[in-house]
């Protein structure tokens, strides 16, 4: 990868996370939502609160990430109870990132050692050096 290219990297990469950014600050975490609960009776759920853009859940677990169309409805929805389906009772909560960097490896976006991000500068294995 050379100059050019790990530019317009960088620069999709920001891109990317502010439009990321935004739609955390319009999003809840649920969490026990079992996968007898559907989306459509999650959007029913926090209709009542505001306008859902979007049901996110993560395969194998049973969290919800929800999106409002507005911080506002976010405001309203973080910390009150709400009854979803046949009574099951959840509470949203501030949907929360450690870090977004987390995901790209210790090496950069290419993960591992190597590549950009990784200790090229420093002597050790980086951009440019085989294994």
């Amino acid at each position: 990868m050379d100059t050019k290219e790990f530019k317009e990297f960088k620069e999709e990469k920001s891109v990317f996370l502010a439009k990321q950014e935004e739609k955390d600050k319009h999003s809840v975490y649920l969490r026990n939502v079992f996968e007898e609960i559907t989306d459509d009776e999650i959007r029913e759920a926090l209709g009542k609160i505001g306008v859902v853009k979007s049901v996110d859940r993560v395969p194998g677990k049973t969290i919800s990430f929800v999106e409002f169309e507005s911080i506002e409805s976010v405001s309203k929805a973080i910390g009150k109870p709400i009854q979803i389906g046949s009574g099951l009772t959840v509470t949203p909560e501030e949907r929360r990132r450690t870090s977004f960097n987390n995901n790209w490896g210790r090496g950069g976006y290419r993960g591992g050692r190597g590549y950009y991000g990784g200790r090229g500068n420093r002597g050790g294995r980086g951009v440019g050096k085989k294994d």
